[in-house]
């Protein structure tokens, strides 16, 4: 955007023009002074009778306004009559001058006012438009971002899930191979839960019979005078196969069911069916 300034000018009319012309002037005042001269020369001749004719009171006046001057007093008269057109020529200029210079600064004031409002106009524009412009970019980097997080996760998900339920399923056989408590903990799960049950018949695999008996004391509720629970033993079930019997129902707690369980809802929270 640029701004454009008009430099004032002042006019001057036909009628307002003072032209001075000096040497006009000084041969009209020199030829009035030779025309009154020559006028009482032709007065002085006489006549053929030898009468001399006198002067009009008119021409003795001017002779007698006209006999104090000499041509250098004229010519100082004539300059005095130059240098006071001269002044009043240079006021009017001068005026002239300063109407233009006034002119010029009204328009430029003006100039520049109308040149800052449209500057600002233009930058608050071009601010606005550039917010916008950062803006979108801002949302679609985002949608951009979250197509391609969702995108992963979908991915890894599965991949994921498979490598916990590998870990887990090594783990929870290297527990089991390496300690028997964890057949105490599955009965404990059910018993805890089960709290409004009194009669329990805990069935459990021969190898895990010796162990359960000997630390009957261990399970929950077994202090407890209100809770009756029996311990047998089951040819049909594995180590770490388990399952309780109570007024409430039947559970079991074995440990091959409880990891196929854990398997299931990890796949469901990692979507795999």
């Amino acid at each position: 955007m640029s701004n454009l300034f008009k430099y004032g000018n002042a006019v001057i009319k036909n009628d307002d023009k003072l032209v001075i012309d000096s040497n006009k002037l000084i041969e009209k005042i020199l030829s009035d002074k030779n025309a009154t001269a020559n006028y009482a020369s032709r007065a002085a001749k006489p006549d053929p009778d030898g009468f001399v004719c006198g002067l009009d009171a008119a021409t003795v006046e001017q002779l007698v306004d006209d006999e104090p001057y000499s041509t250098e007093e004229e010519s100082a008269r004539a300059m005095q009559l130059l240098d006071d057109a001269r002044e009043k020529a240079s006021g009017i200029v001068k005026e002239a001058d300063e109407q233009a210079e006034a002119i010029r600064k009204d328009a430029y004031d003006n100039g520049y006012a109308k040149g800052m409002e449209e500057a600002q106009n233009d930058a608050k524009t071009e601010l606005e438009a550039k917010l916008a412009q950062l803006e979108k970019e801002y949302h679609d980097k985002k949608a951009a971002l979250q197509t391609e997080y969702d995108e992963l996760k979908e991915q890894m998900e599965p991949e994921l899930a498979d490598t916990i339920l590998d870990v887990v399923s090594k783990v929870t056989g290297v527990l089991a191979e390496d300690n028997k408590d964890v057949i105490l903990h599955l009965i404990n799960n059910v018993m805890r839960n089960n709290e409004l049950s009194k009669e329990f018949t805990i069935r459990v695999s021969e190898n895990d019979y010796n162990y359960v008996i000997s630390n009957k004391e261990l399970i929950y509720g077994a202090a407890s005078p209100d809770y009756n629970i029996e311990i047998c033993k089951d040819s049909k079930l594995s180590k770490n196969q388990c399952v309780i019997e109570t007024d409430a129902g039947v559970f079991d707690c074995s440990l091959d069911i409880q990891l196929e369980n854990l398997i299931h809802e990890i796949k469901i929270l990692s979507c795999v069916h």
